[in-house]
């Protein structure tokens, strides 16, 4: 029996580690399309694709993941009522 629930968490784990990638890629591409367009500025030598590696992914990755998060909690905490 304990091995079981050890699997589901172990599932639940990877899942939410997937999407914790899949919100990061989001963020990312997000990041360097605004890049590409011009949107953070001129970008002389690289430094615009720079902002969105280090300000736009991290930040925005994790803003994507904790209302992913809550979207799932709140779509869960619904269904079992």
């Amino acid at each position: 029996m304990t091995a079981r629930y050890l699997l589901i968490s172990l599932a639940r784990v990877l899942l939410i580690a997937v999407i914790l990638f899949i919100c990061l890629a989001m963020a990312m591409t997000i990041g360097m399309t605004l890049a590409h367009v011009g949107y953070p500025g001129t970008c002389q030598d690289g430094a615009c694709e720079l902002i969105a590696e280090i300000y736009i992914m991290p930040l925005g990755g994790v803003g994507l993941f904790i209302l992913t998060l809550v979207g799932w909690a709140i779509v869960t905490a619904r269904r079992c009522q």
